[in-house]
C-alpha cells in the first residue's frame, strides 16, 4: 500500500502544471523499494528504453508549490545501484549511493535539479573509484558535472564536464586530472609507481569509438617491469631480467576515435631507455615501434639470448628496435633493424633525445 500512495503522489508531481490553482505541501518517505516500478514516472529524459536500472531506492523528499513553482527537497539514499546500456557498451555499479543536498524546481515545464553525489565506492569501467563527491545540476536535460572528486589506488582525482541527457549517446565534454594515483591498487596491476595526469575527453559516453581528446601523463617511483609489453621483451632479449628496471615514464597522447596515439613515450630505468611511438585502442588493438637503448654495463652483466637485430654504438650501447602488432591479450613481436651505416649512437640520441651516458 505504501508503494501505491508514493506512486500517486510522484504522479500528482508529474502533472502538477496542469493544476494552476494548486497548492500543496507535504512528505514522501520510503523504504527499500524497487527502482524499476518508479523510472516511468521521471522526466522523460530519465527514461530512454536503452537503459536497464536495478537496486532499492529510500527517498526522504518534502514537496511544496504554489501551483506555479514545485519544489522538491531532502535526499535519496540507493542500494546496489546498477546501470546498464542495453547494448552491453556501459556499466556503473555502486552498493551504496546518496543523493544529498537534493533541490529539484519545476517551473511550466521545465526542470531543475541540484544535487550533491556521495558513494564511498562506484565501479565504472573495470575501476573502483572511492570516496566519490559531485556537484551536480540537470537543466533541461543538461547535466553539468560542476565538481567531481575521488579516490583511484590511493590518488585524488577531479573532473568537470557536462554531458546531455536528451541524446541516447550521451555527449559528453569532460576535463580532469589525477595526482599520486598508486599503479599496483588498480585492478589490472599495471605495476609499481604513482602515476599523475591530466586530460580533457569529448565524445558520445557510450561509444567509446566517438571520444576524442588529449591527455599527459607522468609515472615517479615506479617499478615498470612487470609491465606486459616490457616484460616480454626483456625476456626475448635477455635470459635473466633480473638487472633491468624501468622506475619512470611520461608521455603526450592525442584521442582521436577511440584510439590514443603517442610519439613521445619514454621510459628511463638503470641502464635503460626506452621511447615508443604507436596507439592502443578501444577495441584493445595496439600499434608501438618501440626503440631500447641499453648500457654497456647492463650488457655486461646480463647474459643475452638474441642478438639479431641489436647493434653495439661506439661506447658500447646496445640499441634495438621492436614493433608490436595485434592486442592488448594477444601480441606479437618483430625486430626492426637499423639501416647499416651511419652513427647509430648520434641516431639513437636523436631518437630518444637522451644522452649518450
Amino acid at each position: 500500500m505504501g508503494v501505491k500512495v508514493l506512486l500517486y503522489l510522484l504522479f500528482l508531481i508529474i502533472s502538477f502544471p496542469l493544476y494552476p490553482s494548486w497548492r500543496t505541501d507535504f512528505q514522501i518517505k520510503g523504504e527499500n523499494m524497487e527502482v524499476a516500478p518508479l523510472l516511468k514516472l521521471l522526466p522523460v529524459f530519465s527514461r530512454n528504453q536503452r537503459w536497464k536500472i536495478e537496486g532499492r531506492v529510500s527517498p526522504d523528499l518534502k514537496i511544496s508549490g504554489d501551483g506555479e513553482v514545485l519544489n522538491i527537497q531532502g535526499e535519496v539514499e540507493y542500494q546496489d545501484l546498477s546501470v546498464t546500456q542495453t547494448q552491453g557498451k556501459f556499466y556503473l555499479y555502486s552498493p551504496s549511493l546518496s543523493l544529498k543536498e537534493l533541490r529539484i524546481e519545476r517551473k511550466e515545464k521545465k526542470w531543475k535539479i541540484d544535487l550533491v553525489l556521495t558513494s564511498p565506492e562506484i565501479d565504472y569501467l573495470g575501476f573502483s573509484f572511492k570516496n566519490v563527491n559531485a556537484l551536480l545540476t540537470i537543466e533541461e536535460g543538461n547535466l553539468t558535472l560542476k565538481s567531481l572528486t575521488c579516490v583511484l589506488g590511493e590518488g585524488k582525482i577531479h573532473v568537470e564536464g557536462k554531458i546531455d541527457l536528451t541524446d541516447p549517446k550521451l555527449p559528453l565534454d569532460f576535463k580532469g586530472k589525477g595526482e599520486d594515483i598508486k599503479l599496483e591498487n588498480i585492478s589490472f596491476h599495471p605495476g609499481k609507481g604513482r602515476l599523475h595526469v591530466r586530460f580533457r575527453i569529448r565524445g558520445n559516453g557510450i561509444d567509446p569509438a566517438s571520444l576524442n581528446g588529449w591527455a599527459k601523463l607522468e609515472v615517479k617511483n615506479a617499478e615498470l617491469g612487470r609491465l606486459p609489453v616490457i616484460l616480454e621483451i626483456f625476456t626475448l632479449l635477455f635470459k635473466g631480467s633480473s638487472r633491468v628496471s624501468l622506475h619512470s615514464a611520461k608521455g603526450d597522447f592525442k584521442i582521436r576515435e577511440g584510439f590514443a596515439y603517442t610519439d613521445n613515450l619514454e621510459l628511463k630505468g638503470r641502464g635503460v631507455s626506452v621511447l615508443a611511438k604507436g596507439y592502443v585502442g578501444w577495441n584493445r588493438k595496439l600499434d608501438f615501434l618501440i626503440f631500447f637503448k641499453m648500457s654497456q654495463e647492463l650488457l655486461r652483466f646480463t647474459p643475452l639470448t638474441k642478438l639479431v637485430g641489436m647493434v653495439i654504438d661506439q661506447l658500447g650501447n646496445g640499441l634495438v628496435r621492436l614493433r608490436v602488432t595485434g592486442t592488448i591479450n594477444n601480441r606479437q613481436y618483430t625486430i626492426v633493424p637499423f639501416a647499416l651505416g651511419g652513427d647509430l649512437g648520434e641516431l639513437f640520441k636523436k631518437i630518444l633525445g637522451i644522452d649518450n651516458n
